[in-house]
């Protein structure tokens, strides 16, 4: 969903002032795979969830800034047209010329999970780098998924969090995402290595 409502941003920058952005729900319900629901009931929860439910959000290694991704939305109903603000630091970052994971949106909405998201943001990230691999600590983990205290067991993280979401980055798009559990000297999970490789 925030993809979506980045795209529209990027492509239509006249539809943007004063930090509001008003798009059509019919093109942002077709670019989330929602163009034949009737009515924006789909769309409304979406929104809902994107302005209500803050996550950490890190810049250029600073430290985390807890805050939900959409600043404010307005969506009156029979309009056809939704409206809506990124908070400041979003917003910057967004414009920045740097490196950003090209994301399918048809593929975003065929994954069907939050977890599932992220992991894919993750592998399209690596998979341009020359040894597409990158091995992650449980806490780190635990902030780019957004779970907070949930999962605090790393076998439990890995078999609940990660492993769904490699199956359906693997199913549902062009990479195939291997995830291998790290082992303490103790055996317990402390860490997950990913691998991600491209399909033809």
């Amino acid at each position: 969903m925030l993809n979506a409502l980045l795209g529209w941003r990027k492509k239509h920058p006249r539809f943007s002032d004063a930090g509001w952005t008003v798009a059509s729900t019919a093109r942002i319900r077709e670019a989330i795979g929602q163009p034949g629901e009737e009515g924006n009931a789909g769309l409304r929860l979406a929104l809902e969830r994107l302005s209500t439910n803050p996550v950490d959000l890190t810049f250029d290694g600073d430290r985390p800034v807890r805050a939900p991704l959409l600043a404010a939305v307005e969506l009156p109903r029979g309009d056809g047209m939704v409206a809506y603000r990124l908070p400041e630091l979003v917003a910057e970052d967004a414009e920045r010329p740097k490196a950003f994971a090209r994301l399918s949106l048809e593929a975003c909405a065929r994954l069907g999970s939050r977890y599932a998201l992220v992991l894919y943001e993750l592998c399209e990230l690596l998979a341009r780098r020359d040894h597409p691999r990158v091995t992650l600590d449980l806490d780190e983990l635990r902030a780019r998924f957004g779970t907070g205290s949930a999962y605090r067991g790393g076998a439990a993280f890995c078999r609940d969090v990660l492993a769904p979401a490699a199956a359906a980055v693997t199913d549902r798009t062009t990479l195939s995402a291997t995830v291998t559990p790290q082992l303490s000297r103790r055996r317990r999970v402390t860490a997950a290595r990913i691998e991600v490789g491209r399909r033809t």
